[in-house]
């Protein structure tokens, strides 16, 4: 993706894994291009996303109902697993293309926190969602998405990065006019540490003054509030966030004393 030519590393199952621009390639998308040859593609040689069928239903242990699932097409079936080398039951988001609308990636989730894709991975969880409005909320992860998304009944915008903190620039720079043109307030509900503060002092600039606001959180990130039962003070945070203040810069107001 970030057209480097040493930064992709290829493992013997096909998958590759980019430690320049975080880019992840399932085996089944990979189409090796020797030296020398172009890698534009027909339409008949690209490679094809064969996406696959979950099925619905809670997450019960993150207190997230089946119908915001159903919202954010949120579902719940069997892939490979590339740690493991195995067919194992894994969650499955959904990524849309920005402009038509059409299904572009897959992620799925396994229980030991490894990660597949099938597709594109450089789209917004939740961007087919809501289209427009006063409020949007960008998280690190689709469960956190789906956490604020539970707290609000659905009724506020809510999307997550596809790669975490560190796919947060390159992601919002892309994405920077979608959210400036359709929402009055963009709201970083990034992950409470070190990565989550980095990627929020390297997003928020980008934004139009009062534009953008950041939420602060008591637990680590959406998904633990809800969790521990913080529904009600999550919700809050949405419209408390207050506009992003660089580390040691203070305002007349918090210095009258």
């Amino acid at each position: 993706k970030c057209h480097s030519r040493d930064n992709l590393a290829r493992y013997d199952d096909g998958h590759g894994y980019c430690f320049g621009c975080k880019h992840y390639e399932h085996a089944e998308d990979t189409l090796m291009v020797k030296d020398g040859e172009s890698n534009d593609l027909s339409e008949e040689d690209k490679p094809k996303r064969d996406f696959i069928k979950g099925d619905y239903k809670p997450i019960t242990s993150r207190h997230i109902s089946e119908s915001t699932c159903r919202k954010y097409g949120y579902t719940f079936g069997n892939y490979y697993n590339p740690k493991t080398k195995e067919t194992e039951s894994c969650h499955i988001a959904p990524f849309y293309d920005a402009v038509e609308g059409n299904l572009e990636g897959q992620k799925m989730r396994f229980t030991d926190k490894n990660f597949s894709w099938i597709g594109n991975s450089d789209l917004l969880f939740g961007r087919n969602v809501h289209g427009s409005g006063k409020y949007i909320v960008v998280t690190e992860g689709e469960l956190d998405c789906l956490a604020v998304a539970e707290v609000c009944n659905c009724k506020y915008p809510a999307v997550s990065l596809a790669n975490g903190s560190s796919s947060a620039l390159k992601t919002m720079k892309a994405e920077l006019k979608w959210l400036e043109d359709n929402f009055d307030v963009v709201v970083l509900m990034f992950d409470e540490d070190d990565a989550g503060r980095k990627a929020v002092a390297e997003v928020a600039p980008l934004f139009t003054k009062g534009k953008c606001v950041v939420a602060k959180l008591s637990e680590k990130d959406a998904c633990e509030m809800l969790k521990k039962g913080k529904a009600e003070e999550l919700a809050k945070a949405v419209f408390t966030a207050k506009p992003y203040r660089p580390q040691g810069i203070v305002t007349l107001g918090d210095i009258k004393d």
